[in-house]
């Protein structure tokens, strides 16, 4: 497979897992963002999320690049091998990636709350990473068509 096309699915693939985790991942940990009418609010900008891991924007604009180039490169990497396989490879790959996203910050030394919400989400993180990879691969197997 062609590099290009590897970091071009692996991008896809880590938009995709980005965009999950910011409109999905609140939703299964249960935001209390009310507004003053006591109605949910709409969480399209970044002042209305409550998420006390974001201390502030700057900080989130970094965590959400390096996020981007990360799992790009590693998302790039179910492009290389035989085409039979993107499929297997994005779901492992995925699945290996989720399941260390879920159980990592139990060993990183988090505040109690912190370990406690993310618990609530391991299943939902895992998910995610999941569809990350298998995007990539079907994004893989389109673009070894052409």
């Amino acid at each position: 497979m062609n590099i290009f096309k590897a970091i071009t699915a692996g991008f896809i693939g880590s938009l995709t897992l980005n965009f999950l985790h910011l409109r999905v991942r609140p939703l299964s940990l249960n935001f209390q963002s009310k507004n003053y009418l006591n109605e949910p609010i709409n969480l399209d900008s970044f002042e209305q999320i409550n998420d006390p891991l974001i201390d502030n924007r700057d900080d989130y604009d970094k965590n959400l690049l390096s996020n981007i180039i990360s799992n790009t490169l590693f998302f790039s990497t179910i492009g290389f091998g035989k085409p039979q396989n993107f499929y297997f490879r994005g779901l492992t790959l995925g699945l290996a990636a989720g399941l260390s996203a879920a159980k990592w910050p139990d060993k990183i030394n988090l505040k109690k709350e912190q370990i406690e919400m993310r618990k609530k989400s391991n299943v939902t993180t895992a998910a995610i990473y999941i569809a990350g990879g298998l995007v990539t691969a079907a994004l893989l197997s389109l673009l070894k068509k052409k």
